[in-house]
């Protein structure tokens, strides 16, 4: 019997079918990739949270680190916990100067980072580039909120996050405080749909809250949680 043979044309419609099938397959993947990014990088935060936050309070009197590059190594012994797997920075061409974490450059002096200062201690140089952005640093804050540049001397940005959040949202909220569990001390920004002065609105962030559990919030956490 003759052996039948493909035809070019019948070639070209395998290779057709083929190339559609990829093409309608690669969002798909893209997502998974990005979802397995975003466990990791919660799986690292939580890290940070349970053997570095908690027992460091516990070890200091319930207080936070003035720096989480403070952890390092006492009480976390690997650099890459700090680094989201979808940080966008690269490799080579962003210095510890320039390693960005924040999407507004405002905060920058609160970057945990080498070569910016704090008012009691400075960051650990041993952990140069962290893709988290650390709330409860020991940075001088200029960022007018509230009451605190009135009822605060020079306060550390710690300062003016513990002050706010037992004051609540504004200065006219006295005794109106926020809810500890989603109140964030720790964020990733690299998940946002826009990276970098996007639309608040647009999310997740992931957070560390105070009172150490991970949720998802919008850019700006004060306009509230985030629920896919």
């Amino acid at each position: 019997m003759k052996r039948r043979t493909f035809i070019l044309i019948e070639l070209l419609v395998v290779i057709g079918i083929i190339g559609l099938l990829a093409a309608m397959l690669m969002p798909a993947l893209d997502k998974a990739r990005a979802r397995a990014k975003q466990t990791q990088c919660a799986n690292q935060l939580r890290q940070i949270a349970a053997m570095g936050f908690a027992m460091y309070q516990t070890d200091n009197r319930n207080k936070f680190p003035y720096w989480s590059s403070q952890l390092y190594n006492a009480y976390i012994n690997s650099k890459k916990v700090y680094n989201c797997p979808l940080d966008g920075n690269g490799k080579k061409k962003h210095t510890a100067e320039t390693w960005e974490q924040h999407p507004d450059q405002q905060f920058k002096a609160s970057f945990d980072r080498k070569g910016n200062k704090g008012i009691h201690q400075d960051p650990n140089a041993d952990v140069e580039k962290i893709s988290y952005f650390y709330e409860m640093s020991d940075a001088r804050c200029t960022f007018s909120w509230g009451q605190s540049t009135s009822e605060l001397t020079n306060p550390t940005w710690a300062e003016v996050k513990e002050y706010q959040m037992e004051w609540g949202p504004n200065s006219n909220s006295q005794g109106d405080p926020f809810d500890p569990t989603v109140f964030p001390i720790y964020r990733c920004f690299w998940h946002t749909k826009k990276q970098w002065y996007a639309n608040p609105q647009n999310a997740p962030v992931l957070n560390i809250s105070y009172a150490g559990n991970l949720f998802l919030s919008m850019q700006e956490w004060e306009k509230g949680v985030w629920i896919p």
